[in-house]
């Protein structure tokens, strides 16, 4: 099992593994810019594709594939419906930001796959470092999604006076607002991207299903993330007015709370930073 793992002491997984940690927890606080939010693509999916040829060295080109493949996946919409599935049972939730510029960290497999054939030698030698370093690296693939990626069911159903048709029509004519329907959940799902600067997030986004009922339009936001670290639920209340706010509250809904939230604080009881909400005050 030792030699099996000697990868994960080479020099080049241990750096890729302390640059993730330290952007996590150091970097992205302190910066909080586009090149902190990259540099944990490239340092993760090189030290991921080593963590699993480590583990199973036979299948690195299967292994550097499927981690190209889904990554591609997670970062586009279409695990939207999967992370829904997820977050609805008793565990730990999961979130993402999706932002296709990613997916330019994928040009570090090639590299990882060309060190993997190199078999660098181990940093350390003492019993037990590889399990050691193994519980360092799930920590570190796991902690910017728990840290920073927020997400949260609001459980807000908004009732529109026009038709289903003529809300999305309407929906898809606000500035910095884009729908798109998913059915891979069910026929009546959307996910609802909001343009607009929050905390360490570039959007908001949103995922409802929209449906008819009684000849009105009604709309139930399923969940709503966002990018920022430490997430509360005072956060969470801010986030859901900018939501109704910019989408719909241009169309004077009726509002339906299945279980009424307490009030929103006053900017003075709050960290968080203020926002704009015109384009020309950002």
């Amino acid at each position: 099992m030792k030699r099996k793992l000697d990868l994960l002491l080479s020099p080049g997984f241990i750096v890729a593994l302390l640059l993730l940690l330290a952007n996590d927890f150091l970097f992205k606080p302190v910066f909080q810019n586009d090149l902190t939010g990259k540099l944990s693509d490239f340092a993760g999916l090189f030290a991921f594709a080593l963590f699993w040829t480590a583990l199973f060295p036979r299948h690195r080109k299967a292994i550097h594939v499927s981690v190209a493949v889904g990554f591609t996946f997670w970062k586009s919409d279409l695990s939207q419906p999967m992370i829904d599935m997820w977050n609805v049972l008793p565990l730990f939730k999961v979130a993402r930001i999706i932002d296709y510029s990613d997916l330019l960290a994928l040009s570090v497999l090639p590299v990882a796959y060309r060190y993997c054939k190199t078999k660098p030698r181990s940093v350390w030698s003492f019993r037990f470092a590889p399990q050691m370093i193994a519980v360092v690296a799930v920590f570190a693939f796991t902690a910017t999604s728990r840290v920073d990626e927020q997400s949260f069911t609001p459980r807000r159903v908004y009732r529109f006076n026009m038709s289903k048709a003529e809300l999305l029509e309407r929906l898809n004519q606000l500035p910095r607002v884009r729908v798109k329907h998913n059915t891979f959940l069910s026929e009546d799902y959307y996910d609802i991207t909001l343009d607009f600067k929050f905390c360490t997030s570039d959007s908001l986004y949103s995922h409802v299903e929209i449906y008819t009922r009684a000849n009105a339009a009604e709309m139930e936001l399923r969940s709503v993330q966002y990018y920022c670290r430490n997430g509360d639920e005072d956060q969470h209340r801010q986030v859901l007015e900018i939501f109704e706010r910019e989408v719909t509250a241009h169309f004077n809904p009726e509002v339906l709370v299945p279980e009424p939230l307490p009030p929103l604080p006053s900017p003075s009881q709050t960290t968080m930073p203020m926002l704009n909400s015109s384009p020309e005050q950002r």
